[in-house]
């Protein structure tokens, strides 16, 4: 239709960057993260709400609570054996969220290393010795699942690694599906590749102590209606909140843009 056609023109490159601009202006001044429950978030809240009002909608805050995952001391992470070495939280590991909490000094069991499907089935940990650090690839099943299946089997924590593929060697950010019982964190390749060939030759230990908490906070999501000519409805959303590790520009700022600007020219053009 002509109101489409006019609607897809009226969303510039020069807009949406504008807003992607801002979101990561908001990050960048609340300690680098938009995450839910943080400052940052609830500054994405207020940006989103204000360019709302100003195109003449009457957004509305729907506000709820949700367990609030965080790190409540700098994680420790070092293997201790046949060396030291201490890796670093970003470059070299991420805490999965919704992690246990823990302190641990344990032998490192690489799971079935070279499977694409590292650490998703009880199979894979035939021999593995309870007690240990279970070491695992990324691939074939959800983290959560590799984390939970470890625990299962009595493993003092899980590392999951990137797979090493190109654009796929740095630890990601995860979440795990309900709570651990034991430490999870995602690492990189290099640094799993490592350990793995270590472990080859001989014993090898890491040192992990994660302090972690969880608690109820509030946040909100931001609704706004504009009524139509015609019966019926389209929805339009996207996820305002970005990783705990980052301002989420692409994910989530990307869609919160897009979205954002759809409303802000429907209803110029209504």
């Amino acid at each position: 239709s002509a109101g489409a056609r006019a609607l897809t023109r009226a969303i510039t490159p020069r807009k949406l960057k504008a807003h992607l601009t801002a979101l990561a202006a908001i990050a960048r001044r609340n300690g680098g993260t938009r995450a839910a429950g943080t400052p940052g978030y609830s500054r994405s809240v207020d940006y989103v709400a204000r360019q709302l009002r100003a195109a003449g909608y009457r957004p509305r805050l729907n506000t709820f609570s949700f367990p609030y995952f965080r790190e409540t001391q700098p994680t420790v992470f070092e293997r201790v054996l046949p060396s030291t070495r201490s890796y670093r939280s970003g470059p070299d590991f991420v805490t999965m969220r919704y992690s246990g909490g823990g302190n641990v000094n344990a032998r490192v069991a690489p799971v079935d290393f070279s499977s694409a499907s590292s650490g998703c089935e009880d199979s894979d940990f035939a021999g593995f010795t309870s007690g240990s650090v279970a070491l695992m690839r990324r691939g074939g099943c959800t983290f959560t699942q590799k984390a939970r299946t470890a625990d299962g089997h009595g493993a003092a924590a899980a590392l999951i690694a990137n797979d090493g593929s190109p654009g796929r060697t740095a630890p990601i950010s995860a979440t795990h599906i309900g709570s651990s019982t034991i430490p999870v964190m995602v690492v990189s390749s290099e640094v799993a590749s490592e350990l793995a060939s270590l472990a080859q030759i001989g014993p090898v230990s890491v040192r992990i102590v994660l302090t972690v908490a969880t608690s109820f906070v509030r946040a909100a999501n931001v609704v706004a209606d504009l009524p139509g000519r015609r019966p019926g409805a389209v929805l339009l959303g996207a996820h305002l909140d970005s990783v705990a590790n980052g301002p989420g520009i692409n994910d989530n700022g990307s869609g919160t843009a897009l979205v954002l600007e759809v409303a802000r020219q429907a209803r110029r053009l209504r």
